[in-house]
């Protein structure tokens, strides 16, 4: 249901990207039809997953992944009563700025005839219709002579105009000051018991920081408020005054430290706007940087021998990680682990590394009730993780059972391993009465064959199978919601319902999920081909003030290696000329933070073929690299492929010598 709560959040989001409404965020109209709608939708969010990395598009990307369901309800499921309420609300906003412009045209109270045609237009460029505007002139009329009349929205601004006062800094700070200040004061305003001046001081943050990053702007507002970088800095009216040096180090205990902390308000519920910007705040910079004090002479006493240096940290510049705390995460063993139990429970131990220099924090998690794991969240001082799985028999649902254990890593790394348990209860008094079944059988069989009741040349009935061919060949493959594979192409034996439909899905990053649904008869051997459908646009720009990293060359050629036949396969279906020759063409790609080839270049192609390039891109877009340390990586790779006409025995042997 969306509620006030969720309008003013959506508001919030759209006044970020500077849209009026949702559909206009998402290029759609607003009489769209659902599968249009649903459609551009998907396309924004896989627009998203590869902006997360971006700086300049990180906080948009982050509340866009994190609220897609909010979006879609407002858009899709809601769609009729957010539109009203959009409407409802775009036309009180029009009202008020137009009653604002009479407001401020009036001479002593009285309106003059020759105002009329500019409020008149006025009210047309707002969308007023011409009809209320004498209501609206009315109104105003009638509170300037009851001296009830709001002040000007320009009034209020040139109170609340002093940027450096807002910020607590000297108008002659540097960027990276200013930059700090913004970080320390959008930190305090979540901490506001008052959720409306907290999202005012938000406002007011944004835009003094909008104006002072841009020297342009910045030296405009100077001229403009008569500053010179050699004014003293104002002290800010939101937190206290720093507390002045002091001759002698007192001693800290906790006494001393309490008695500032019973007075704080409690934190309110931020929105998911704030949680975002924040989180992307945390990944741009330190969340504190030491603050330098005004130089002066050294006092005596002043400082403590026992006084532990403080150890200064870097200030990491927009979109750039620290290098040094960033942690891997990698599991030792097999995805999928196979067990084989009887009655008792069954221990399962793999091992969960962290191969980077930083601290690595997370949770281990399992939604079946069979399966115990422990422990359960990481420990971020330790590198190495074993982690106890018991798997109890007693609870599972069946015979067999298959059971995901999630890996999720505060820093956004995830992983799973799959435990696929089997139970085999055989008891002394079972083993004695499939004996006895056994010889009963064989002599049975024997029987049969002697007085010819068995027809020796019998052939046994061929098992069931199912082989899933994926293109490009990567994915999770479901049968039914169940998921049977991760990487791609696979086949199944007698393991999918039989004689009744089922479904098959593959889904793969960056691509449109695949569905069928099959009907398979006992003994049949069935084959589906998965063609996957991009969904990545893969245009991913690079910022000048994002990192740039390098990539394992050794990983990356080993993932080409195993694509081979996948990238030979694009030029010799897609390139059919009359003579043989070698086809050479070279791709420059850009690697997201999180592995994924995110954009593509082509360059030095002696033919012309728009379907090879397509071929490439999905192919490469499928490959999974390590995660990097920096914002993006790139890499150049030449493919060399012999395409023609199909050879004769000689001419192979000729192409081999050469």
């Amino acid at each position: 249901m969306l509620d006030a709560t969720t309008f003013e959040e959506i508001h919030r989001f759209l006044t970020l990207v500077e849209q009026p409404d949702l559909f206009a965020y998402l290029q759609v109209e607003r009489d769209a039809g659902q599968s249009k709608v649903k459609g551009a939708l998907q396309k924004r969010r896989s627009w998203a997953q590869g902006q997360q990395a971006n700086p300049k598009y990180r906080t948009e990307a982050l509340w866009l992944i994190k609220n897609i369901q909010l979006v879609q309800t407002a858009v899709v499921d809601q769609r009729v009563s957010y539109l009203q309420e959009t409407d409802e609300r775009a036309q009180q906003r029009a009202v008020e700025a137009l009653r604002f412009f009479i407001q401020s045209v009036l001479v002593d109270g009285h309106l003059l005839p020759e105002d009329e045609p500019r409020i008149l237009q006025t009210a047309a460029d707002l969308g007023v219709p011409e009809a209320d505007v004498p209501v609206h002139i009315e109104l105003v009329l009638t509170a300037a002579d009851q001296g009830v009349l709001q002040a000007l929205p320009e009034e209020k601004a040139e109170e609340e105009k002093d940027h450096y006062a807002l910020l607590g800094v000297a108008p002659g700070a540097g960027q990276e000051t200013l930059e700090a200040a913004y970080r320390e004061r959008y930190r305090w305003a979540r901490n506001l018991r008052d959720t409306e001046e907290s999202s005012r001081v938000y406002a007011e943050l944004d835009a003094a920081w909008r104006v002072l990053k841009d020297p342009d702007r910045r030296a405009a507002y100077h001229a403009e408020m008569g500053i010179t970088t050699q004014e003293a800095p104002e002290q800010i009216a939101y937190l206290p005054p720093p507390t002045p040096p002091a001759l002698e180090t007192p001693e800290v205990t906790l006494e001393d430290t309490s008695d500032g902390m019973e007075d704080l308000p409690d934190a309110p519920q931020e929105s998911a706007l704030e949680q975002v910007h924040e989180q992307a705040v945390r990944t741009d910079a330190l969340l504190e940087e030491p603050k330098e004090e005004p130089a002066s002479e050294p006092t005596e006493g002043a400082e403590s021998e026992d006084a532990p240096p403080v150890e200064e940290r870097p200030v990491l510049d927009i979109g750039e990680l620290d290098e040094e705390n960033l942690p891997t995460l990698k599991v030792d063993g097999p995805s999928t682990i196979r067990i084989r139990t009887g009655k008792n429970p069954f221990p399962v131990r793999f091992i969960i590394r962290n191969t980077g220099p930083g601290q690595m924090s997370g949770s281990v998690s399992c939604e079946e009730a069979w399966v115990e794991i422990s422990p359960r969240h990481l420990n971020p001082s330790r590198t190495d993780h074993s982690i106890e799985v018991l798997v109890d028999p007693a609870k599972m649902p069946g015979n067999s059972a298959r059971a995901t254990i999630e890996i999720a890593t505060a820093h956004g790394e995830t992983a799973e391993v799959v435990i696929d348990a089997l139970q085999h209860l055989v008891s002394p008094k079972v083993m004695i009465a499939s004996g006895v079944a056994l010889i009963l059988a064989a002599a049975l069989t024997a029987a049969l064959f002697l007085f010819g009741g068995l027809d020796p040349t019998t052939e046994t009935p061929s098992r069931t199978i199912l082989a899933v061919q994926v293109d490009p060949p990567a994915g999770e493959v479901f049968v039914d919601d169940v998921m049977v594979g991760k990487r791609g192409t696979l086949s199944l034996v007698d393991s999918f319902p039989l004689g009744k439909p089922f479904q098959v899905r593959v889904e793969l990053d960056g691509f449109e999920p695949w569905t069928k649904q099959v009907t398979i008869q006992e003994g049949q051997q069935y084959r589906v081909e998965a063609d996957l459908k991009l969904r990545d646009p893969m245009d991913f720009q690079i910022d000048p003030e994002m990192r740039r990293s390098e990539l394992d060359k050794a990983v990356l050629k080993e993932q080409f290696q195993l694509r081979t036949e996948q990238f030979e396969n694009c030029f010799t279906r897609n390139i059919k000329p009359d003579a043989t020759y070698n086809a050479v063409l070279t791709v420059r790609g850009t690697v997201s933070q999180r592995g994924f080839v995110a954009a593509v270049q082509f360059r030095g192609a002696n033919f012309v073929s728009p379907e090879v390039e397509d071929c490439l891109r999905r192919q490469l877009r499928a490959l999974k690299l390590p995660v990097i340390p920096g914002d993006y990586a790139t890499f150049d790779h030449t493919f060399r492929t012999r395409v023609g006409p199909p050879q004769t025995p000689s001419e192979e042997e000729e192409a081999e010598a050469e």
